[in-house]
């Protein structure tokens, strides 16, 4: 039988690696990320199509970058998102009345920093009870790859306009962008990658329409 799997959201690399430490201790899966992504494993969709969610919980930093916390599962849920609201949680020092009315009308748990960790162990004993194991959840890539929306430039090939778009998640062999036209497999990319001023070859292994007429194509290195 599988672990339960949780999903954590925090630009804190300390904070993260404390509840990545927790949720290990308990024999989680643990899948930690330090920017917001409306869902890292199955890509942000307009509507969650699958048949499986792809986690058991959720717990999410309040202040992130790009999008809130709250933002994050008001997306989630406006997607259709396949895991239960009773097992998310939003994490802040601090909240104003509006973000309380918004956790209270998502259905989600609410820890104020600092709070005890027994809060947060009983929260999820609760979770626990709600999980079903037996119940398929998504495949995990085997590779790590880091959520990000870097803007990237590309041509199709020697003497081709310049185009335009945004990575999605990218990992040590290749990396997911969105665009705005449809592109086919194995063609090769040249890429323009504006965090490291760097030029380098990717071809295209697989693509995918989204529902805002624009494209995710998969890229491997060459």
């Amino acid at each position: 039988m599988r672990k339960p799997r949780v999903i954590l959201f925090d630009d804190d690399q300390i904070v993260l690696d404390v509840f990545r430490n927790f949720f290990a201790l308990r024999n989680f899966e643990v899948l930690a990320f330090s920017e917001p992504a409306i869902c890292p494993l199955y890509g942000d969709q307009e509507q969650c199509t699958k048949p499986y969610p792809c986690s058991d919980m959720v717990i999410t930093d309040y202040r992130m970058p790009r999008m809130s916390g709250i933002e994050l599962l008001e997306a989630q849920a406006k997607r259709g998102c396949k895991i239960s609201a009773k097992n998310k949680a939003v994490v802040s020092g601090f909240l104003r009345e509006e973000g309380l009315q918004a956790i209270r009308r998502l259905g989600v748990a609410y820890f104020e920093k600092p709070f005890e960790f027994e809060e947060l162990g009983a929260w999820v004993d609760a979770c626990e009870s709600r999980i079903d194991l037996s119940r398929r959840i998504a495949i995990q890539r085997k590779e790590r790859r880091a959520v990000c929306s870097d803007e990237v430039c590309y041509q199709l090939g020697a003497g081709v306009d310049v185009r335009r778009g945004v990575l999605v998640n990218r990992s040590t062999s290749g990396l997911c962008m969105k665009v705005d036209e449809p592109l086919r497999t194995d063609h090769n990319l040249t890429l323009h990658m504006s965090d490291a001023q760097r030029t380098g070859s990717a071809i295209i292994r697989w693509t995918k329409a989204t529902n805002d007429n624009a494209y995710l194509i998969g890229l491997q290195y060459c």
